[in-house]
């Protein structure tokens, strides 16, 4: 009798076991994605992409570029936070850079692309993203576009310049703000430098876990530079290095093959992410400007 007894409490026992096993085998990668959906860690995705310096972390003891020292400008975006820009002017300029920057430090290191763009003879305009340098607020995915948009309406309601004379530049994480503009305003044209094809395939890359979610449960559907220069857009230039670590020049080829015309293309053999010691990048943007 107690050898019965104790059978049936160890197989007992063991169904108890399996019955857990089972249940943890399919709960547990459930859980995991739902923690991990958009809606759900947002903010620790928001927190893995922006790496801001705030002030007075940075150059800003040295904000002189091509011999030109900037102006300081603050701005509202459409959340009332004030937003801050250097405005480096230069006399009869046709044109004005618009700089998105990338995602980490602030603008007071954007000096050597500054110089490089304002030696072609035209005005460059490169502000903070909220939460970088001076600027208030918090950059996240579904609210960088909008400053970007604040940008340019400052641009051209404040500075009163033409749609036509400016010209939207975009570095890094900064090419998908310059993209999702350029496909809600007018511009002479879109310059994307080591640009991402979506932020959402980047992400893919390096979180595989990202996709398991739909492109709808991102902001702005991703970030998604592919789905605008799919589309009519301005004049396109894409500058990608081979060596890129940061965003795989995978990313600028196949951007350049989906888009439409007017576009091109200079692809730098062995220049890493945002590398512009390449002679390439300024012949580059000097042939683009005079096809514009």
């Amino acid at each position: 009798m107690k050898g019965t007894l104790k059978t049936k409490a160890k197989r007992f026992k063991w169904i108890w076991f399996f019955r857990m096993a089972a249940m943890l085998t399919v709960v547990t990668p459930i859980a995991y994605i739902a923690i991990w959906a958009p809606a759900i860690a947002m903010p620790l995705y928001n927190m893995a992409l922006f790496q801001p310096w705030k002030y007075p972390v940075g150059l800003y003891d040295k904000p002189i570029a091509c011999g030109i020292k900037p102006e300081d400008v603050y701005f509202k975006n459409a959340s009332g936070n004030k937003l801050h820009a250097w405005l480096y002017k230069v006399p009869h300029a046709k044109k004005i850079f618009l700089v998105n920057h990338g995602n980490g430090g602030n603008l007071s290191i954007r000096m050597e692309l500054a110089g490089k763009l304002l030696k072609t003879g035209n005005s460059v305009f490169v502000y903070d993203y909220q939460g970088y340098g001076r600027s208030d607020g918090t950059s996240t995915m579904a609210t960088i576009c909008d400053d970007g948009l604040a940008a340019y309406n400052y641009l051209t309601n404040d500075l009163h310049y033409d749609p036509n004379q400016i010209i939207l530049f975009g570095e890094s994480l900064g090419s998908v703000v310059a993209g999702d503009l350029a496909g809600h305003v007018k511009c002479a044209g879109v310059i994307l430098e080591c640009p991402l094809y979506s932020v959402l395939r980047r992400g893919n890359e390096l979180i595989p876990m990202t996709r398991f979610y739909p492109d709808w449960m991102w902001p702005k559907g991703g970030l998604d530079n592919s789905k605008v220069f799919a589309k009519a857009h301005a004049p396109l230039l894409i500058i990608s290095g081979t060596k890129d670590n940061v965003i795989p020049v995978g990313h600028a080829d196949d951007l350049y093959a989906i888009a439409c015309q007017p576009k091109s293309y200079v692809r730098i053999e062995g220049a890493g992410h945002t590398d512009l010691s390449s002679p390439l990048f300024d012949a580059g943007i000097g042939q683009f400007l005079k096809g514009i």
